[in-house]
């Protein structure tokens, strides 16, 4: 079950990595892990640095995935962007956001349902 919820993961990622690259963003890192914590994406935008959570899901009888974001997973996420933004001084970012992408996978085709992106999910 885990390989399955696993290869589930990474195909949201690259879900969400298509809808925010059709959107002007470029992929800047994936998968990065800072504190035992991943970022999933981290994409950016002219001067905007834009760490992103993804959340794939199957079915929705337990939500859309958008609330399994809770305080506790933000102030972790946060605490990762702050040492990852610690290592890149002088990159000439000038804003950070952090987004959560929910993507509901239809189980019969595999295929994306429903991509909801909450921008500027939470703050710093």
């Amino acid at each position: 079950m885990k390989d399955n919820n696993v290869q589930l993961g990474k195909y949201g990622e690259s879900l969400a990595y298509e809808y925010l690259r059709d959107r002007g963003y470029q992929l800047k890192e994936k998968n990065v892990r800072m504190l035992r914590t991943e970022i999933d994406l981290i994409v950016q935008k002219g001067q905007l640095l834009v760490f992103v959570e993804v959340k794939t899901r199957r079915i929705e009888r337990f939500g859309i995935g958008t609330e399994s974001v809770d305080e506790r997973k933000q102030r972790k996420l946060i605490q990762a962007a702050n040492l990852y933004l610690s290592r890149m001084k002088g990159s000439g970012i000038v804003n950070i956001r952090f987004d959560v992408i929910a993507i509901s996978i239809n189980p019969s085709t595999n295929l994306p349902t429903r991509i909801i992106h909450c921008i500027d999910a939470f703050r710093a």
